[in-house]
C-alpha cells in the first residue's frame, strides 16, 4: 500500500490536465522535503507529517484545478511553475508548515495563499509577501489568525459602493460575525508583532466612527447602531486592542485570507496588485 502522501497523486490524476501534472510533481518534491525535514523524528511523527502534507496538497490541487478551469492561469504556467526557484521555495515552505499541524483551517489558508502566488510574477509584492506569510502561519494559533482577520475587517475592507445606513450596518455585522468570539490579549498582540504581522502603537488610538465612515465612502452609520449589541461586540474588539494596531503586508495577507475563508462576502486581494 502506498504511503499516505503518495495517495495525493490519485487526487492529482483525478483532477487531470495541468493541475494533475502539477500535483504529481508536488507530491514527489513533497515526499523528499518532508522526509528530510523530519528525518530524525519518531516514525509516528513522520507518518503524521505525511498525512498533514497530504491534506494540504489535496486542498492545493483543488484550487489549482479551479484556476485552470477558469483560465485565470494558463496550462503552460501551471505545468512549468515548479521549475521557477521562487515558487519552488514557496511550495516547500507551505508543505513544511502544513506538515506540522492537523489544523484544517491552516491547510486551507496555506493552499489559498500558494494558489494566489501562481497568478503573479516572482518579483511582485504578493509573491514576496506570500513567502513570509507561508512561514508565519505555522507559528500562530487559530485565535491569532482570527485577530488578523478582525483587524483586516476594520482596516482593509470597504463597502463595494456607498450604502445607506441600514444596508451598511447589515454589511458590517456580516463581516464581523465570524469573529465575535475572538479573544484579544496583550500577549497575543505582542506575539503577532514579533512575527511581523502588525505593529503596536499604544500611544495613538484611532476614531472608530471616522473609520467606519471612511469604509463606506463618506456615509456614516445611524446613531441607533451604536446602542446595539452588535456594535458592543465590535467595540470590544476595538477598544484599546485593535485600535492600537497597524497591519503589515504579512498580517494583511494572512488576515484577508482568513476573512475570505470564513466570510459570506469574500473579496479580491486588490491591495497587492501592481505593486
Amino acid at each position: 500500500m502506498s504511503d499516505p502522501i503518495t495517495l495525493a497523486v490519485l487526487a492529482g490524476a483525478a483532477a487531470g490536465g495541468a493541475a494533475g501534472k502539477f500535483t504529481e510533481i508536488a507530491v514527489e518534491s513533497g515526499k523528499n522535503w518532508i522526509a528530510k525535514h523530519f528525518n530524525n523524528h519518531q516514525p509516528k511523527a513522520q507518518e503524521k507529517a505525511e498525512q498533514n502534507g497530504l491534506d494540504f496538497l489535496i486542498e492545493l490541487g483543488r484550487r489549482i484545478k479551479a484556476l485552470e478551469e477558469s483560465n485565470t492561469v494558463t496550462q503552460q504556467k501551471i505545468e512549468k511553475i515548479q521549475e521557477e526557484p521562487d515558487f519552488s521555495v514557496a511550495l516547500q515552505k507551505a508543505l513544511i508548515s502544513s506538515a506540522q499541524t492537523e489544523n484544517k483551517e491552516k491547510h486551507k489558508v496555506l493552499a489559498e495563499m500558494l494558489s494566489q502566488r501562481l497568478t503573479v510574477e516572482s518579483e511582485s509584492l504578493l509573491a514576496l509577501t506570500t513567502k513570509k506569510a507561508l512561514d508565519v502561519v505555522s507559528f500562530l494559533t487559530p485565535n491569532q489568525l482570527n485577530i488578523l482577520a478582525a483587524a483586516t475587517v476594520f482596516y482593509s475592507i470597504r463597502s463595494p459602493f456607498t450604502l445607506n445606513a441600514f444596508h451598511y450596518e447589515t454589511w458590517i455585522i456580516n463581516n464581523f460575525e465570524p469573529f465575535w468570539n475572538t479573544e484579544i490579549s496583550e500577549i497575543a498582540l505582542m506575539h503577532l508583532e514579533s512575527f511581523s504581522c502588525l505593529k503596536l502603537n499604544p500611544m495613538f488610538g484611532k476614531d472608530l466612527n471616522e473609520l467606519f465612515t471612511r469604509n463606506n465612502h463618506g456615509t456614516s452609520l445611524s446613531c441607533g447602531f451604536y446602542e446595539t449589541e452588535e456594535y458592543r461586540k465590535i467595540y470590544k474588539l476595538w477598544d484599546r486592542k485593535l485600535e492600537i494596531v497597524n497591519l503589515t503586508t504579512v498580517g494583511s495577507l494572512i488576515g484577508l485570507n482568513i476573512y475570505n475563508l470564513k466570510s459570506k462576502n469574500p473579496i479580491q486581494l486588490t491591495s497587492f496588485q501592481d505593486q
